[in-house]
């Protein structure tokens, strides 16, 4: 017995130390896309992240990054993700474990004939299967590593994000949640509901678990459905500790009132403004809208070979049906995590959905988990070549998920800043591809403390404009303009379906709106150089229309139009701070829609710069643009 214990203990290490190393070998070594600089800067200064505020994530990413590690707060946090990641891998080795040892029957039925007074009959006998020892933990040692090197699992892993963490809250929950539910330990119950409360203090996809975690609740292996007195009574228990987890919410209006340094939704003015955030309200459109449903569901299709590492679609198959023989119940169960999973994220039409499939992922592989066990059983001899499943898993998803070398967003961040002139005021909306990430850097790694970065879709919520001004006072000179804009902004964000019937409000606050970002530019004008982005002139036609824009760098500068419509005055145009060497080798070969879209951003702008350049009768600098263009985004049609 000591020795089995040893083994389960050394294999479930193992499973965490090679995850954690290929991890940490294929980690982001800066900034990523969208909210990864928010998220860093967040733990590292303690603060407040977007909604819902993940704040169970926030205090265990600050205490990470207490850790005397010599390398960048973000790398560090990086790691961090890696950490959680690994931790979640052998916490689905101890999943698998279980659930292997308990569902039930590891007996074959044969048939046996008998003679009798020159008769035969037939009977059937019982045999027991037997299996090498540590079958099963080899079993789950290879199917945690399967789910390690599953492609939206390793993507959690290499850059900071809360769906790391939540992968421990899944694994932990489904397997304390088993064994509670198989050996009646009130302990591991209680255990159980502390770990739940935690994961709504972390992410709202914990809720994904309640149809199976209910069912099973009520209907546990080898039971019939119990609704008895001392079941109900059982639930008002476990709701001491998970509302001791939940209290960790406490946490989101007591740190917002001490103003950090990024507060976003500023949630400890009223329990209107901290369930705002807390719920996501503002994210609730892109829900169960009916639109996006068959785009979501193929790409959960495509995505299965992927994580099950090709050939694990046929144990997967096999378990389905091995499954249903043993525990019905049990088999509910798995089959409830993914049903419940998948009809939520199929409804949410957003881009980045694959994440919203992790729990149906991890149903995939514990169904997966019972069809090589029943294999094994049948056939001992194959059970060396299930490592084959984590090795072709491994090869399929290397190429998306290494990202050692990848510097896109950082190089496009830099080139993007380093062509501004001293003390800008630029207006963006890229929050993907550069203003979080250089928030990261501006408040963190105090990089070109002088520039103020007014991000145009923030001034949509309440909290912005006057964080805005915290962070950078030259912005006060716009107070009369913002303050008339955030009457009209506070009744949209209490109202909204009120609000936006009225087409005379939607008119006047896009009115205001407009107003403020031109006085953001008007009144800054003679003291600060003037820069939008491009998605600000394509979407936002009614500012800064009276001046000209020049492209420098990845931005376009505000100047002037010369008087009585004359020709306007000729600007000389550089490429001496623009290489995009290590951005263009960082871009290389990856695919998704975000790295499609910052290579066309980035192409989008050389071609630009090289016309504007010909057009200022500088044929070479227009050139050289236009070359790079080509070399940044071949595939753009403009610059075949």
């Amino acid at each position: 017995a000591i020795m089995k214990w040893l083994s389960t203990r050394l294999a479930g290490w193992l499973v965490m130390l090679i995850t954690l190393a290929v991890y940490i070998l294929t980690a982001n070594p800066d900034v990523g896309f969208t909210d990864s600089g928010e998220l860093a800067a967040v733990c590292t200064t303690l603060g407040v992240a977007h909604p819902t505020g993940y704040p169970l994530f926030t205090l265990i990413g600050h205490l990470w990054t207490m850790l005397p590690l010599t390398v960048s707060p973000i790398l560090k946090l990086n790691y961090f993700a890696g950490f959680c990641t690994a931790v979640s891998a052998m916490l689905f080795f101890y999943l698998v474990e279980f659930l292997l040892q308990n569902i039930k029957p590891k007996t074959t039925v044969s048939k046996v004939k008998h003679a009798k007074k020159g008769k035969q009959t037939q009977s059937q006998a019982i045999t027991q299967v037997t299996l090498p020892d540590n079958s099963i933990t080899l079993i789950a040692a290879i199917v945690a590593l399967l789910y390690g090197f599953a492609d939206t699992v390793w993507a959690q892993a290499v850059a900071i994000e809360v769906y790391s963490l939540q992968l421990v809250i899944f694994t932990a929950s489904i397997w304390l949640f088993l064994r509670a539910m198989v050996s009646g330990d009130r302990k591991i119950l209680m255990l159980w509901g502390l770990v739940l409360g935690l994961g709504f203090a972390n992410h709202g996809t914990t809720v994904l678990m309640a149809p199976a975690m209910l069912f099973l609740f009520f209907k546990r292996p080898n039971e019939k459905l119990n609704f008895s007195a001392e079941r109900w009574k059982t639930i008002g228990l476990l709701a001491i500790p998970f509302l001791l987890g939940l209290s960790v919410w406490l946490y989101l209006p007591l740190r917002s009132a001490a103003l950090p340094e990024f507060n976003w939704g500023a949630v400890h003015r009223s329990w209107d403004k901290f369930s705002y955030h807390a719920t996501g309200k503002q994210f609730q459109v892109w829900m169960f809208t009916g639109e996006g449903i068959g785009t979501n569901f193929k790409l959960f299709m495509k995505l299965i070979p992927f994580e099950l590492g090709m050939l694990g679609i046929v144990p997967f198959l096999i378990g389905m049906v091995a499954g249903w023989k043993r525990s019905k119940s049990m088999m509910v169960f798995l089959i409830l995590l993914i049903i419940g999973c998948v009809f939520y994220a199929v409804n949410y039409s957003i881009h980045d959905i694959d994440t919203y499939f992790l729990l149906a992922f991890i149903g995939l592989l514990l169904i997966t988990a019972i069809g090589l066990l029943a294999i094994a059983e049948k056939y001992p001899v194959a059970l060396p070549t299930f490592v084959l499943l984590p090795l072709l898993a491994f090869g399929m998803n290397l190429k998306e998920n290494n990202h050692a070398n990848d510097y896109q967003v950082a190089e496009y961040t830099r080139i993007m800043v380093d062509n501004l002139a001293p003390n800008p005021v630029i207006i963006s909306s890229q929050w993907d591809y550069w203003c979080s990430a250089f928030w990261y850097k501006q408040r963190v790694e105090n990089y070109r403390p002088d520039i103020i970065l007014v991000e145009k879709e923030l001034l949509r919520r309440t909290w912005y404009p006057p964080q805005a001004m915290r962070w950078y006072p030259v912005l006060a000179s716009c107070k009369p303009e913002m303050d008339d804009y955030m009457k009209d902004l506070e009744e949209f964000e209490q109202h909204n379906d009120v609000f936006m019937l009225s087409q005379e409000n939607v008119q006047r606050i896009q009115r205001k709106y407009v107003a403020l970002l031109n006085a953001y530019i008007s009144k800054n004008f003679d003291t600060h150089p003037i820069y939008l982005t491009l998605d600000i002139l394509q979407n936002e036609p009614e500012v800064a229309k009276e001046y000209e824009k020049v492209p420098e760098g990845f931005a376009f500068r505000l100047y002037k139009k010369n008087p009585n419509g004359s020709q306007p005055s000729v600007h000389l145009i550089s490429l001496n701070k623009i290489n995009c060497d290590k951005f263009v080798s960082s871009t290389k070969g990856r695919t998704g829609h975000l790295d499609d879209g910052i290579r066309k951003m980035a192409g989008v702008s050389m071609i630009n710069l090289g016309r504007y350049a010909n057009s200022q009768g500088q044929p070479d600098i227009g050139q050289k643009a236009l070359d790079l263009a080509r070399i940044i985004d071949p595939k753009n049609q403009f610059t075949q």
